[in-house]
């Protein structure tokens, strides 16, 4: 009994100290990424208008880490965009504001550019870099997502940052039309760069 007390003690103490050496913001990101600058830009997309491609300029591929790409992008693209509504919603039923001044684009491009793909069968966690940079930026009617990292590991934390940034709401252009799902980026140009202050890291519970 003693030894659990001691425990969860020390994991309160141990969150007390994570959240106080966060600094008060609004930029919603988890974990609070190491640096990042913002623009002043919202810009949205229709349902259905995302497309993610793998660049490398590895030579030996290993198909293991294209398998985890791959996997990584399929569960990405179902928690990112909400299911298709079953039945139109008209603007009467919610009650949901016009955005006709929102700056819209046409398609979201993900690009993953890893620099590393030799080798994913093992991982080694006192090795594993997972360091990587996230820049989001509106080229014509198109939002590019450039996500860069030394390792398979690094991007798969890229993709995660940019999909909490991705906001999906019910939305009406003007009153006559019925209700769609849109996705919004908001503070573009955005750039993120994070990774681990710690090589490895970890805790014992007795």
């Amino acid at each position: 009994m003693a030894r659990s007390s001691l425990a969860l003690l020390v994991l309160a103490l141990f969150v007390a100290v994570v959240i106080a050496q966060q600094p008060i913001t609004t930029f919603k990101v988890w974990p609070y990424p190491a640096s990042f600058t913002t623009g002043a830009s919202k810009i949205c997309v229709p349902a259905n208008s995302i497309s993610f491609e793998i660049t490398t300029p590895s030579q030996n591929i290993d198909p293991d880490c294209n398998g985890i790409l791959d996997r990584a992008v399929e569960r990405y693209k179902k928690s990112i965009f909400v299911s298709p509504l079953t039945k139109p919603i008209t603007a009467n039923q919610v009650k949901i504001p016009e955005t006709p001044t929102l700056t819209r684009a046409q398609h979201i491009q993900v690009l993953l550019q890893p620099t590393d793909l030799k080798s994913c069968a093992a991982v080694d966690m006192d090795t594993m870099n997972e360091k990587y940079q996230v820049d989001i930026t509106q080229k014509n009617e198109m939002i590019q997502v450039v996500i860069k990292s030394d390792t398979v590991w690094g991007t798969l934390r890229g993709i995660e940052t940019f999909a909490q940034r991705v906001v999906s709401t019910l939305e009406r252009v003007n009153p006559d039309t019925s209700l769609v799902w849109t996705y919004c980026l908001s503070e573009l140009p955005l750039s993120i760069t994070d990774g681990p202050r710690f090589p490895w890291r970890g805790m014992f519970f007795f």
